[in-house]
């Protein structure tokens, strides 16, 4: 019975001794179960949060690395959140700018640098469109951020006024659709009814995009995209483009209220696909590349929406994980598209765009052409909030038709440039 109950009891010790070791063993891994912030942008829309809501419970389940989503301030008061909680010592991990609204924060050195994740992730950069890339990257190649979604700028037309009007449309004209094409189409589309209030109007106001005719006319705002030095808008390239816009306000070919989407519009080259969930129906809505300007060319602003991680985040390897999984996966990717109607940044998934559960203009694949066209141009990053405030203001005038583009412009330039020259 003494060997029994000897051999029982070292049984029993041995047991406890295992048990024992297993909850220590077992410590260690919840005690290294990460958990990582993303703050996102609360001007997306709703189904932007959802998605990552939805992402973030998938993203657990496969790595074990939990993400709380934060549905952040929209607008400005996004960006000085991000300042605050720096400020505070409790930063979010994960953050969705795009490069308007990064400025400040970069100059600030508010995020790390991707180039080591990218290196050694599976991502193959040419499978998104170079300049959707070049719009997160600073010129010493730093990169900020990197895209989720992209922004192309194509031109929206309703079918029927122009098949009603008996005139080609965009499409149709092929290499013919440039300036002059988009003029007459809009004077012709423009209707008045017996007082010469316009009911029916033959475009929307190319101030919207500015930028977008300066870069068809060969010519650029400002010396560089990113951080800019010298004023460009004393130049010809943006004169001629500035004075064919005034042309067309002084004509009164723009629409004071609603789009193309709505179906008292002819054309729009001022907006993103997320218009097309505004399309109310009842008639034919197409898209097309931009018009030809004088340089012979169809540029169009593609801005990128995507994330960052905070450059004092602790948690930088499982941040990095995270847009992985959100940037790198083709039906992630996907899945995105179908719930926000954004232009994914993937050019797999981009190619299944056409697949989403939404009525979608017939030549949808313009979007497409227009992310990856050669004559694409990223946004310009303007860090100082002086020569924002100079831009708004100097501009106001010249919209409104209350100088000429040539004394408009000049005078925008000297401020410009007296701010420029001061900030160097």
């Amino acid at each position: 019975m003494a060997a029994i109950k000897s051999f029982s009891q070292r049984r029993t010790a041995r047991l406890c001794a295992l048990l024992t070791a297993l909850a220590l063993l077992s410590v260690p891994a919840l005690a290294q179960q990460v958990t990582i912030t993303h703050m996102t942008y609360g001007s997306h829309a709703k189904e932007w949060h959802q998605f990552l809501q939805l992402m973030a419970e998938r993203f657990e389940a496969e790595t074990g690395i939990r993400v709380e989503v934060e549905v952040g301030p929209g607008g400005g008061e996004y960006r000085e959140q991000v300042i605050v909680r720096t400020i505070g010592g409790m930063p979010p991990d994960v953050m969705d700018f795009n490069p308007g609204q990064a400025a400040i924060l970069i100059r600030e050195g508010a995020f790390a640098d991707l180039r080591p994740f990218i290196e050694k992730s599976n991502l193959d950069l040419d499978e998104y469109p170079p300049i959707g890339l070049q719009g997160m990257t600073l010129p010493d190649g730093f990169v900020w951020g990197f895209p989720m979604s992209l922004l192309p700028i194509p031109v929206y037309f309703n079918v029927d006024m122009f098949a009603e009007a008996g005139l080609a449309n965009p499409i149709e004209l092929g290499e013919a659709w440039d300036w002059d094409a988009y003029l007459q189409s809009a004077r012709r589309l423009t209707l008045r009814d017996g007082e010469g209030n316009v009911y029916q109007a033959g475009s929307t106001d190319w101030r919207y995009r500015y930028e977008q005719p300066v870069h068809q006319a060969g010519g650029m705002l400002f010396d560089r995209f990113v951080f800019p030095t010298k004023s460009l808008f004393n130049t010809p390239e943006v004169l001629e483009a500035y004075s064919f816009r005034a042309t067309m306000k002084q004509e009164g070919l723009f629409a004071t209220s609603g789009g193309v989407w709505n179906g008292n519009v002819a054309l729009t080259n001022i907006d993103g696909p997320t218009i097309i969930n505004r399309w109310v129906g009842g008639f034919r809505m197409d898209v097309a590349l931009q018009p030809k300007g004088p340089a012979g060319k169809r540029s169009s602003e593609l801005n990128p929406d995507g994330f960052q991680i905070h450059a004092q985040s602790p948690n930088k390897e499982a941040a990095w994980q995270w847009i992985e999984f959100l940037v790198g996966n083709p039906e992630v990717q996907f899945e995105f598209a179908a719930m926000t109607g954004r232009l994914p940044a993937l050019r797999e998934a981009m190619l299944r765009y056409g697949d989403i559960p939404r009525e979608l203009p017939q030549n949808w694949y313009a979007l497409i052409e227009t992310a990856f066209s050669p004559d694409a141009f990223p946004p310009y990053m303007i860090d100082d909030a002086s020569l924002v405030d100079a831009l708004n203001k100097g501009h106001a005038p010249i919209w409104n038709l209350e100088v000429a583009p040539e004394v408009g412009l000049l005078q925008l330039h000297e401020q410009l440039q007296g701010i420029l020259n001061a900030l160097q």
